[in-house]
């Protein structure tokens, strides 16, 4: 099997395109236009909708037809998803004009300072003063509101004021959704006073444009406590709203001091600041329960769905594959069953480009060719000295030492253009492939136990004789070889024909365990002539292919 040259991008599948023809177009048939094949009631494709993830809802869902816009964009479908996942109101007589807005802004909204209770001491902070005895963090001496709160900052008898700038953009609000929504911008922070010690607080938020101008700020008059005072907490909070587009950065600073100037720490306590990006109507509470994910109107069997298989095929050949795994096959029987259907990753394959060179020979689980065909890369790195030596670790480096050369003579495959050439003693450098860094994870590699195919490209000089070696071990987690590929050293006379060879090899039936491939390759020229006269290599590749590789 071999994807399209014009899917993959290069050449060294073309011949594969040639051999079969024109590859099928990737979209569905002509026949098939984008609204007559979904006779699909708009609750059902709602609800269909509703057992996605929104991302997908929005990015993909949306751009599949008209009627899909529609749905997708409804305001009954984000209010619903609303009840479901708990984001309600407070008063549901003030309603959200844009639900989907609401709900992502919900589902998004967090604290966006760091560090805000000091529990990573002063970490995420900058300090701006730091007078007396200096910031410090200690344990509350009365108890927080929030029981989950144990620690605060404390202040000394001169001025300290810490601060934090959050990037907008960084934190995943991009300029146009800031310019065009402007979110309310809530800030809360908790405050103080010793018993025994006056003490002042102090506070001041600003909203920055991209030169780190002030485009709105809240900077409300310094609050002063007199010494036996109530020790409690109290909470200063402000909303920012409608403050125009431009908004980039928030700049968050507080602080105070004691006003008695006793040395150690009797000044202001603050703890618990907080900075969101909240829905316009804040008023809502949060309430995660399992009955609005599974009520009595939504059996979980989902038997009043009555789309036609074929419908609900075709509706999934047009979501991205790993949501069909991973999301759809978990929302009932009947759609699971689609979704491992062999006749639905068959038909992704003929879509995508994936074909078989015999046609009599077709694979035993279609999904997993289609993912592994879909995966297959090359994992070597720099496989063409493009990058120099980069990425190879040097395991013998005799005579003039490894070199990165033009071709002497072209290359079956057009675009490769340098080898790495050996000298009068023996060169090898090698790879060690870490598999799940490269996304096999275990229990992949151990059920399926995938075909893995491995290639090297190797010429002599036609004016001096020279050798080639290779060596590719499959490894465990020790990196102890669980199977070897050796073959005998290839030895090339002088006033050879100097074309490039071919050497292949694909591990099979390997057992459990591999978690490393490591190849290793090299050779020499056999006359011990100064320079580099010895084997030239280049194109090297090991790649995790489907068992039915033809």
């Amino acid at each position: 099997m071999k994807r399209k040259a014009e899917a993959m991008g290069t050449s060294q599948h073309s011949d594969i395109a040639s051999r079969h023809g024109k590859v099928p177009c990737a979209g569905p048939p002509a026949s098939l236009s984008q609204e007559s094949v979904f006779p699909v009631p708009l609750e059902i494709l709602e609800e269909i909708l509703l057992n996605l993830p929104p991302d997908q809802v929005v990015y993909v869902c949306r751009l599949v037809c008209r009627q899909w816009k529609e749905v997708a964009n409804s305001e009954s479908l984000w209010r619903e998803r609303c009840r479901r996942e708990g984001y309600l109101l407070h008063d549901g007589s003030r309603m959200p004009q844009d639900w989907r807005l609401f709900y992502f802004l919900c589902k998004k909204r967090r604290n966006l300072l760091n560090n805000p209770r000091g529990e990573q001491a002063l970490n995420g902070w900058q300090i701006v003063e730091n007078g007396g005895d200096e910031w410090a963090v200690h344990g509350l001496r009365v108890p927080h509101p929030d029981e989950t709160v144990r620690n605060n900052f404390v202040t000394s008898f001169g001025m300290c004021k810490k601060s934090q700038c959050i990037d907008l953009e960084k934190e995943g609000y991009n300029p146009s959704f800031m310019d065009h929504f402007q979110p309310d911008i809530r800030i809360s922070d908790w405050y103080s006073p010793r018993t025994d010690c006056g003490s002042s607080y102090h506070i001041r938020v600003e909203l920055l444009d991209q030169s780190r101008k002030p485009v709105q700020i809240f900077a409300p008059k310094t609050i002063y406590f007199e010494q036996w005072t109530e020790e409690k907490w109290n909470q200063m909070t402000h909303v920012f709203k409608n403050y125009g587009p431009g908004v980039r950065y928030i700049c968050f600073t507080h602080g105070g001091k004691d006003t008695q100037f006793w040395k150690g720490w009797y000044g202001i306590r603050i703890t618990e600041s907080c900075v969101e990006i909240c829905p316009a109507k804040d008023t809502y509470h949060y309430e995660k329960l399992n009955d609005f994910l599974f009520c009595d109107t939504l059996p979980v069997d989902f038997s009043f769905f009555p789309v036609l298989l074929e419908i609900l095929e075709e509706i999934f050949l047009r979501l991205p594959p790993d949501q069909v795994v991973c999301v759809c096959r978990l929302v009932c029987h009947k759609w699971k069953k689609v979704a491992d259907r062999g006749s639905l990753w068959r038909e992704r394959c003929r879509r995508e480009g994936y074909l078989l060179h015999d046609g009599s020979r077709t694979p035993q689980d279609w999904r997993l060719f289609y993912f592994l065909s879909k995966k297959r890369r090359n994992l070597i790195k720099n496989p063409r000295g493009e990058q120099a030596l980069n990425g190879w670790q040097i395991v013998e480096n005799g005579g003039d030492k490894w070199e990165v050369h033009g071709l002497r003579v072209p290359h079956p495959d057009e675009t490769v253009r340098n080898n790495f050439v050996t000298s009068f003693r023996m060169c090898k450098k090698s790879q060690c492939i870490d598999l799940e860094k490269e996304g096999y994870n275990p229990s992949f590699m151990d059920h399926f136990q995938p075909d893995i195919r491995i290639s090297d490209w190797y010429a002599p000089r036609w004016d001096c004789g020279s050798e080639y070696e290779i060596h590719v071990e499959l490894l465990n987690q020790r990196k102890k070889p669980v199977q070897t590929f050796q073959p005998e050293t290839i030895i090339f006379e002088q006033w050879n024909d100097q074309k490039w060879n071919q050497m292949t090899h694909v591990f099979q039936n390997y057992g459990p365990g591999v978690r490393y491939i490591r190849f290793t390759h090299g050779g020499k020229d056999t006359q011990f002539w100064a320079g580099w006269f010895g084997i030239r290599v280049t194109d090297s590749c090991v790649e995790i292919c489907p068992a039915v590789d033809t």
